[in-house]
């Protein structure tokens, strides 16, 4: 399918679709950042409420340290990916909070990771699909406005960036979680 729709795509000879990064772009990054400060800081907060949950990939050590059969640890992970889903839902309804109190939700969905952390068992996994819902609505709105905080023109670089700091930040959270 993905195929068809690529064949569909209609391109004038002045356009090119995709970009080709080279560290010819740095400069043009560290200006961003250095200009947009807000960018900067919703990039640094959605990328640490994305790796609180990125705790998915550890799920089926989580379960049987936690007692959950082998046959149930794949309803595990659908909880919380439903919860999340309702976390994604839910962000419709909140768009218009102000940066206080995501600040203070944030804090609040910490803690219900340390209160999973704390009653680390079947019953924890309560506090660990509120932390999932919570950042679920978290994650959309700061993504939203991180992309708001950039012009049109540097939010394909911006985007890029954030990309780039995500995929680094996951490596080292499954490293830190690894051992």
């Amino acid at each position: 399918f993905s195929i068809f729709f690529v064949s569909r795509i209609k391109t004038t000879t002045n356009s090119t679709i995709g970009v080709d990064f080279s560290f010819k772009e740095l400069p043009k990054i560290t200006k961003i950042l250095h200009k947009n400060k807000t960018f900067l800081i919703f990039l640094l907060l959605n990328v640490l409420v994305i790796n609180f949950t990125f705790l998915n990939d550890f799920l089926p050590v989580i379960g049987t340290q936690i007692s959950i059969s082998d046959k149930y640890i794949g309803f595990l992970l659908l909880f919380l990916l439903l919860c999340q889903m309702v976390g994604h839902w839910l962000a419709q309804f909140c768009s218009n909070m102000k940066n206080i109190f995501l600040f203070f939700w944030i804090m609040i969905g910490g803690v219900l990771f340390l209160l999973f952390g704390r009653f680390y068992s079947i019953t924890g996994i309560i506090f660990l699909g509120l932390a999932y819902t919570l950042f679920g609505v978290i994650k959309i709105i700061l993504y939203s406005r991180m992309q708001h905080s950039l012009s049109t023109n540097n939010r394909l670089i911006g985007l890029s960036f954030y990309n780039l700091f995500n995929q680094f930040f996951y490596g080292i959270t499954c490293l830190i979680l690894g051992f």
